[in-house]
């Protein structure tokens, strides 16, 4: 799949990226190359594919869907070293 200069600039304006115009061909050709193994992939036959969910015979633990008591914020907010009008107080980390 090929991709125009133009849609490389716009997925870097996009993404806030700043990509000189030295580098636009190298991430033209980096991004085709990415494409083209996508469309590898999607040309996977997976029809008759085994699903299985891990290879160790390992399975999570699944904790039971049941409804259990609620955090009360009240309780939690006692522990808290400062509160503010319902909310936890913590340093400004950026000015």
């Amino acid at each position: 799949m090929s991709i125009s200069f133009e849609e490389i600039r716009k997925l870097a304006r996009l993404s806030k990226l700043q990509i000189s115009t030295e580098n636009e061909c190298l991430v033209k050709e980096r991004l085709e190359n990415v494409l083209a193994l996508v469309d590898q992939l999607q040309e996977a036959e997976t029809k008759n594919t085994h699903v299985e969910s891990s290879r160790t015979g390992y399975s999570q633990r699944l904790r039971s869907d049941k409804e259990v008591r609620a955090v009360n914020r009240i309780e939690l907010q006692d522990c808290a070293p400062e509160i503010s009008e319902g909310f936890y107080k913590v340093p400004r980390i950026i000015d």
